[in-house]
């Protein structure tokens, strides 16, 4: 569909500007008080035409921190129409505002300002690298310090490989430095010793047997038929005596 181009006439009075919409100052303040915080409305700077039939009306910003920003307030009518309509407000940035900075990436935040003497630009982490699995194999210790600085041109010092999953049809491994020292055992202060139960079984079959063959001696003399027979031994002799 095509536009239709306005007229010079239009044109001229979207220059001058709708003085209806001009004059709608108040009107443009009550849309701000239900917008805005009490108090953070400033006097009122300019007013400016938009199109025709559409005005903008700037108020300053009282905010604490938003220095140099201003309140925007966009009214308009309709056709042959005096009632003033309020298309939108917002807060935006005036000559001099305060804003924050640009954001920079992490990789671009370091300066050459911030760098000294020796200092070098971006350089990758030394202390993570990752190693294809068919490249360095998990073996002893001494075999991976030869292996590491072989593979990973980067590693000042020898590491130990470490496993990592990166896919399930995939796996690599990462180089560190030595694991810590384990730390050195409790002291027990009430000196109970562990003992291996099947230790302690051992210990103990053994004198078992031996005193089965004591205690079988002295249950011998301790025979009731035994001690029987020297009774009866005994009364044979007192028979002969008489």
């Amino acid at each position: 569909m095509p536009t239709q181009t306005p007229t010079q006439g239009e044109r001229n009075r979207a220059a001058r500007g709708d003085q209806t919409l001009m004059s709608a100052v108040g009107r443009a303040r009550e849309a701000l008080h239900g917008v805005a915080a009490p108090g953070a409305v400033g006097g009122h700077t300019q007013a400016y035409p938009v199109a025709e039939r559409l005005v903008t009306h700037v108020f300053e910003c009282l905010l604490p921190g938003y220095v140099g920003w201003q309140w925007e307030v966009t009214v308009a009518r309709a056709p042959r129409s005096k009632r003033v309509t309020v298309c939108e407000t917002h807060l935006v940035p005036g000559d001099g505002a305060l804003l924050s900075p640009e954001w920079v990436p992490w990789a671009e935040r370091v300066r050459p300002e911030d760098l000294g003497a020796g200092q070098g630009g971006t350089v990758e982490e030394p202390q993570l690298v990752l190693v294809a699995a068919q490249n360095l194999s998990q073996g002893t210790a001494e075999r991976q310090s030869e292996l590491i600085p072989a593979v990973c041109e980067c590693c000042d010092t020898h590491g130990f490989i470490v496993p990592v999953e990166i896919r399930q049809e995939e796996k690599a491994g990462v180089t560190r430095r030595e694991p810590d020292p384990l730390p050195p055992p409790l002291v027990d202060d009430y000196e109970i010793e562990l003992v291996d139960p099947a230790e302690l079984r051992a210990e103990e079959a053994v004198p078992e047997s031996s005193e089965s063959d004591s205690t079988a001696g002295e249950t011998s003399s301790d025979d009731p038929a035994e001690q029987a027979q020297p009774e009866a031994e005994t009364g044979e002799a007192a028979e002969g005596a008489r």
